[in-house]
């Protein structure tokens, strides 16, 4: 369940997808595996995620609690990730790759505003890396490589049933009861 001020990867992805294909009709992101298995128009921007981290702590946090009533009530937790996400941008020529490197970067500048508007934290240039010539399938493709950090907050909503286990309820108190006391020690 995606929540306002949520934005998982994939819905990332997707938007990257949408704004570059409204921009340019011939526009070709992909997973990074799909260059290897599958059949691709060649240039592409491929995506894949190097390395994702819990960003200021690792534990999950109580966000809210809705406790309206039994029937009602969730706990909501939130964390927050931090991701590198690396960008290859392949083609047979270098000309090619460069200039769509260089368009790439132009959008991720221009919609930063629009991701930031659909729930993500923050999202900039980290690094290029080196150029590569890859071989794939008897093919020779020019890549460049762009890294972005990316951070982004998840949500999780429990209902009261399903959080027995987290939570430790007083045996003196109703679950209902529980999770008001807990509500109002947050506010």
């Amino acid at each position: 369940m995606e929540t306002r001020g949520e934005t998982r990867l994939k819905h990332f992805f997707d938007m990257v997808r949408t704004i570059g294909s409204r921009i340019d009709k011939e526009f070709s992101f992909y997973p990074e595996t799909a260059v290897y298995t599958t059949e691709v128009n060649f240039p592409c921007i491929t995506y894949k995620i190097l390395k994702r981290t819990p960003y200021q702590g690792f534990k999950p946090r109580v966000k809210d609690i809705y406790a309206k009533d039994k029937d009602t009530s969730l706990v909501e937790y939130s964390q927050l990730f931090q991701c590198i996400i690396s960008f290859g941008i392949w083609g047979q020529s270098y000309s090619v790759v460069d200039d769509k490197r260089e368009w790439f970067e132009k959008l991720m500048i221009r919609y930063s505003d629009e991701f930031k508007k659909e729930g993500i934290l923050e999202i900039f240039f980290s690094e290029q890396e080196e150029d590569k010539i890859i071989e794939i399938k008897d093919n020779s493709f020019v890549k460049q490589t762009i890294n972005y950090l990316f951070r982004n907050v998840r949500v999780f909503r429990f209902p009261v049933e399903n959080i027995k286990e987290i939570l430790t309820v007083n045996e003196d108190l109703s679950e209902y009861e529980f999770l008001k006391e807990q509500f109002d020690k947050i506010k």
